[in-house]
Parts: structure tokens; sequence; C-alpha cells
């Protein structure tokens, strides 16, 4: 008699279309963030900084010495033990400055911030994140969704996404689904799609079939205010 329309409804994350962590090197504690989420960065922007007290004393030592060193070289130009002396002390400042430039966080490549997992003052160790960059030259990110995996038949590229964001009553956005899963996922399967950070916090029950759709752009607006959509949301 007539088609009735029925909707497929689970979780959803936003996914960074593509991301990457800039980490440390070494163990320090965050002297502070140079960027703020959203905002675009150029490979080899200082993004962060280490406290650098000690290394900074460190420098301006060594190069003291070198030059005093020097000094003492151009007096008696003929001094063998003085030369090699010079060549070591020019050694130590390369790797004084060495030192100096790992407490300074570097972008790796251009992107957009995402998240900002530290703030100043906390201490971080070798290869903890301080920050993620998309690095989609758009800048837009897609969602993910996991519906029931009893409508796996029924979906497919093109049909309307409704995404609805926690706490932001209205801001749903109306999307075109752009791939839909070819297996029904399990839960062990529907974690490792998202990562362990977010596994606990989308877990349905059951099982589930993925669906993408991509949004127009890294920002939404909602109650008059023009909101960032951060990786994980």
């Amino acid at each position: 008699i007539a088609r009735i329309p029925e909707h497929a409804s689970g979780p959803a994350v936003i996914v960074a279309a593509t991301h990457r962590d800039v980490t440390v090197s070494r163990a320090g504690v965050v002297d502070s963030i140079e960027v703020q989420p959203g905002e675009p960065v150029s490979a080899g922007q200082v993004v962060a900084r280490l406290s650098s007290d000690t290394e900074q004393a460190n420098l301006r030592r060594a190069e003291a010495d070198l030059e005093s060193d020097l000094a003492a070289r151009l007096r008696d130009p003929t001094d063998a033990a003085l030369e090699q002396r010079v060549a070591q002390r020019r050694s130590d400042v390369e790797r004084a400055r060495a030192r100096l430039e790992e407490q300074r966080v570097r972008a790796p490549v251009d992107g957009f911030v995402g998240d900002v997992p530290v703030a100043a003052g906390q201490a971080v160790a070798p290869g903890q994140s301080v920050l993620t960059l998309t690095t989609d030259a758009t800048g837009r990110p897609r969602v993910r969704a996991f519906v029931p995996g009893r409508f796996a038949a029924s979906l497919e590229p093109g049909q309307r996404l409704t995404l609805d964001l926690d706490g932001l009553a209205h801001a749903s956005q109306r999307l075109r689904v752009t791939r839909v899963g070819d297996a029904v996922l399990g839960p062990s399967e529907m974690a490792r799609t998202v990562g362990p950070r977010l596994a606990d916090a989308i877990a349905p029950g059951g099982s589930v079939v993925l669906v993408e759709a991509e949004l127009d752009a890294a920002t939404i607006e909602a109650d008059d205010r023009l909101l960032t959509l951060h990786d994980g949301m």
C-alpha cells in the first residue's frame, strides 16, 4: 500500500582525513604550546617548546669556552694543542645547539592543528604526542558511523546520513554516504577500526557495519558560534 521509510542509527566518530602525531624525541616538561586547534601550520614551524634552561646554559658555556680558546689560538697560531682544543670546542657547541633544538617541537609536514592532549607544565616522555596534525589539504574530516549489522543489505553510497553531535542540540549535519563497509564487524574488529583510544567510548552492542561520509569543512555553526571539529569527537 505504501513505502514506509526506516533509518539505522548508531554511534559515530569524527576522523581526520589523514592525521599525524607530532611527538617529542626526549623526556621533558612542556614550556609552551605555540599553536591553537584548527590553526594551519607549515612544515618546520615550532608548535611546542620544552623547558630548556639547562640546555641554554650549556650552550652559553660552550660558546664562551670556544671564544676563549679562539682568542688564545690567535695569539699563538703555531700551538697544535690549542688547534685541537678549538676543534673540540666547536664540536661541543654543535652538540649543545642540537640539544637545545631538541627542546623545540616542529611540525613535520604542512597541516592543520587537531587535538592538543598536553598543556604547559606537563611532563612528557620520549615518543609522546603533543598534538596531531590533519594533513588533508582541505582540512575536511570524515564521519565514521557504526550501525547495526542487520541493516548492511539496505545501505549504499549516496544515501543521506544525519550527524548529531553530543552537547550540540542545534548542529545536526545532513551528509551524503560515501562508503559502506563490505563486511559486518564484531566488537573486536570495530575496536581495531577506530583504535584503542576511542574503542571503549563508542562501543555498541552486537555486530555493526561501517558507514562513512565527508563533512564540508572542519568547522560547524552551532548556537551562533563557529566551532572546530576535532579528531575523536
